[in-house]
């Protein structure tokens, strides 16, 4: 099972062997740019299986996050997500296998590569991350960028409950400086996880925050 993206010309393919949330998931928030086809992609693999940990060299860490760690042994740079996954991408290879018993897990991991590669592959052709909350009303639509705790979240919940607001995205857009338009939106799925939480109780969904990941790989 599969699906190919093409993002702005960062392209990559979703791969799993059997049906996951984490790969559904990724589908959904990037299903602007889903294509039937590409030539020479990232290939993305979830597996839910036991991360192989046997596999990680004993080496001092390269990297430390507050939920991760980390370790780099050209071509290849593993991180463990505190015993629950295990990311391994080979850049030789162009590979990336993420290994996990949780779905969640799983699709964190993606997230995270992700948001860290295509930022980093954007910036070069001069579409440079904003942060901030996107929103449509009545066939008009508004881009507020405002800084972390501004409130993007909290408002746009509140229009939700209050008004027929749309919700286009909140925290990662792009835009180029050349022409001053903004693109369609990256990613925003981490809002809209905790919109669904708020308005269907015991969904599982939760917020993760994805702040400085671009050094991150």
């Amino acid at each position: 099972m599969g699906a190919a993206f093409d993002v702005y010309g960062y392209r990559f393919r979703v791969r799993t062997k059997a049906a996951t949330p984490a790969a559904e998931g990724l589908a959904s928030d990037f299903s602007f740019f889903r294509r039937e086809s590409l030539e020479g992609p990232l290939e993305i693999e979830l597996c839910l299986e036991d991360p192989p940990y046997d596999d990680v060299p004993p080496r001092a860490a390269s990297g430390y996050r507050p939920r991760s760690v980390s370790f780099t042994e050209e071509p290849r740079t593993f991180v463990d997500y505190g015993g629950r996954a295990l990311a391994v991408y080979d850049r030789a290879a162009h590979t990336l296998r993420i290994h996990s018993r949780e779905p969640d897990m799983l699709y964190e991991a993606a997230c995270l590569f992700l948001l860290s590669r295509i930022g980093e592959f954007l910036d070069t052709a001069g579409l440079h991350r904003i942060h901030a909350m996107a929103l449509a009303y009545r066939g008009r639509a508004v881009l507020a960028i405002l800084p972390m705790g501004g409130g993007k979240e909290s408002t746009l919940t509140a229009g939700c409950s209050s008004f027929r607001i749309s919700i286009s995205c909140r925290t990662t857009h792009r835009s180029s400086p050349r022409t001053a338009r903004y693109g369609h939106f990256l990613y925003g799925s981490d809002f809209c996880r905790a919109a669904k939480a708020r308005f269907r109780p015991n969904t599982g969904a939760r917020s993760t925050g994805w702040s400085s990941v671009r050094k991150y790989w």
